[in-house]
């Protein structure tokens, strides 16, 4: 910094120097030098002679302040919670390299989860804020404080549009915090339709996950497809339409899924009645054997809707599991009765075939 006073003399002028570059300096043409000699905070005379001087002139030494960083409750990316950065008296604060282009840069914005950062302040509360166009004033270390703004919870509201929720309810909402993930998201059902997912809109948009970051209120909306129609020519049994295949279907997971490419899924059999019919549907179109959706993979006999199984109707001496692979409910060509034998669909089990029965509610 430069400034100073006029002074009248003939034959010299006297600089006083005040810097610690340990360089000469060049003072209004005239050359002042062995400048290393001057500490850092002090100040020398030098008298320099010179004919018709009228020009007094005052030099100031750079002097490095340490500037600390607080994060004040938050951490930095690094992980630290404060950053300590040497900078020079009279510069601005954009030089800490803790502001680029006048504003915090990304790379060292503190962070403090479910809080938003207000900036720097020169106490941990209250205080005056700091900008990256404030200059540096004093010659004394000092600490500048992150101030935060605790936030609220975004609203995110689930539309099931046209679907129904576990609990039957037809909308459900849930406060998530701005930059945290939805994490689990609701299970809903459509009668005739399959579910593909949450999206951005009720038509296009963007798919959800669990991993979605939410950063403002937002409503998400269930997307469907279309179940295939039954067939035509399913057969109505007890209040519900039956067709028996034979496609090669290779394994049981397979058959379900085929009966599901159609709208359906494999043939449940609750009640004696049921059975009967379904028995004489399947030996009326030349079947003699057939599996249907009962299931046990898992030590427990289940339907393959998750319905009780409160009716059953084996063999005598079945279900045996016959070699550890026998998991599968099936009409069997050895009963001629309607009763049932477990089978492993395919292989194992003597000619058991792959034939299997189909099932739609509707």
């Amino acid at each position: 910094m430069f400034g100073g006073d006029v002074i009248d003399s003939s034959s010299q002028i006297t600089v006083t120097a005040f810097y610690n570059s340990g360089a000469s300096e060049v003072v209004n043409g005239w050359c002042v030098d062995n400048a290393s000699e001057i500490k850092n905070g002090e100040e020398k005379q030098y008298v320099i002679s010179f004919e018709n001087a009228k020009t007094y002139l005052l030099l100031q030494a750079e002097t490095s302040v340490t500037i600390s960083f607080d994060a004040n409750g938050g951490s930095f990316k690094s992980g630290a919670k404060i950053i300590d950065k040497e900078s020079i008296l009279g510069d601005s604060y954009a030089t800490t390299n803790m502001f680029q282009d006048g504003s915090m840069g990304a790379s060292v914005i503190p962070t403090r989860n479910r809080y938003d950062f207000l900036g720097w302040f020169t106490k941990v509360k209250g205080g005056n804020p700091v900008t990256a166009s404030d200059l540096i004033t004093s010659k004394d270390d000092q600490t500048l404080y992150a101030h935060w703004s605790k936030q609220s919870p975004v609203h995110v509201t689930f539309d099931p549009n046209g679907g129904v929720f576990e609990d039957g309810q037809e909308s459900l909402s849930k406060d998530v915090y701005k930059g945290e993930e939805l994490k689990e998201l609701p299970l809903v059902t459509r009668k005739g339709f399959t579910f593909q997912g949450w999206f951005t809109s009720s038509t296009g948009g963007k798919k959800v996950e669990s991993s979605t970051i939410v950063s403002d209120n937002t409503n998400y909306f269930a997307r469907w497809e279309a179940k295939p129609l039954r067939p035509s020519d399913a057969v109505q049994l007890a209040g519900h339409y039956f067709m028996v295949y034979d496609n090669n279907q290779q394994g049981w997971d397979n058959a379900e899924a085929f009966c599901e490419s159609v709208g359906g899924h494999l043939a449940t059999i609750t009640s004696q009645d049921e059975n009967i019919l379904l028995f004489q549907y399947m030996t009326s179109n030349g079947y003699q054997s057939a599996y249907f959706g009962l299931t046990n993979t898992s030590g427990n006999w289940a339907w393959v809707t998750g319905v009780a199984v409160e009716y059953t109707n084996w063999a005598p001496g079945e279900p045996n599991n016959e070699s550890g692979v026998e998991h599968y409910g099936m009409f069997y060509w050895k009963n001629s009765d309607g009763t049932w034998n477990d089978g492993d669909f395919g292989s194992h089990t003597v000619n058991g075939g792959t034939a299997f029965l189909c099932e739609w509610d509707s």
